[in-house]
């Protein structure tokens, strides 16, 4: 299993930070690495899993940044579905910019991520996330998620 490891970069006032590969029990030791910042973009693009333990580093490294901007983008499946199930996974003045949506075409039995955005498919008021898309091939899409569960963490916003 590879353990979370990060790259940093700065732009304009964003320290930005990509995480790759699995947030475990040893988080802290690469959370403690990133720099300080009041204005944060983490993305998430590259994240495979977290585990149990991972999620109690999550949270104590997310109650750290209590006075920083964060924005979250590129949220994967794995995120999502913390986010949606653990209490105090995203502290509230985390935004969430954009995520992954998974859905699955029995036709081809293949699986699409696509990348729902807040202020374009999703927002404080709105959802138009869809269940169903058909592509360009004509292939038709359905959600592979729980809606009413995979969603849960926009209701708590």
């Amino acid at each position: 299993m590879t353990r979370c490891q990060i790259k940093t970069a700065k732009k304009d006032a964003y320290q930005i930070v990509e995480f790759h590969g699995h947030i475990d029990e040893n988080f802290m030791s690469v959370a403690n690495t990133i720099p300080d910042s009041d204005n944060y973009i983490f993305n998430f693009k590259n994240l495979l899993s977290i585990n149990s333990s991972g999620i109690r580093e999550w949270i104590i490294y997310a109650k750290k940044l209590t006075k920083a901007k964060v924005l979250l983008a590129e949220c994967p499946k794995p995120f999502i579905d913390q986010a949606s199930m653990v209490e105090g996974f995203l502290p509230e003045h985390f935004i969430v910019h954009s995520f992954y949506v998974p859905y699955y075409c029995e036709a081809s039995d293949q699986e699409k991520l696509v990348l729902a955005t807040n202020g374009k498919d999703f927002g404080p008021d709105f959802n138009t996330i869809k269940t169903q898309f058909t592509d360009t091939d004509s292939a038709e899409y359905e959600i592979d998620v729980v809606p009413a569960k995979y969603f849960k963490f926009l209701a708590k916003r």
